[in-house]
């Protein structure tokens, strides 16, 4: 996990990256941060082999009584039409549902 007290800077990006990303990353660094603090989750990861295939990022929004899906990513063609992400979204609706089934109506 990336330090409290670290910033990204350009040079770690290399010359294709610009300002404005830099500042993103470390808004979404901070926003993961404070996420995972208070609700100890904020994504799913898929593997094969021991190798990352698939991420699904989300966001608990209790006073909602909603679970609002930020991002499913399976970057690598070679693994789409495969189910990953079907799965990642089935597995969060398994976790949804075991804390809370208010999100589960919510999710369908």
């Amino acid at each position: 996990m990336v330090s409290p007290s670290y910033k990204l800077t350009n040079c770690e990006f290399g010359k294709f990256y610009t300002p404005s990303f830099v500042e993103g990353a470390n808004a979404k660094r901070v926003w993961a941060k404070k996420s995972f603090e208070k609700f100890g989750g904020i994504a799913k990861m898929a593997y094969v082999n021991a190798s990352p295939v698939g991420l699904i990022q989300y966001q608990p929004k209790p006073e909602e009584h909603l679970l609002e899906i930020t991002c499913i990513f399976v970057p690598n063609k070679q693994n789409h039409g495969k189910g990953i992400g079907k799965a990642l979204l089935n597995a969060l609706v398994k976790d949804a549902e075991n804390l809370s089934p208010s999100l589960t109506t919510s999710l369908l």
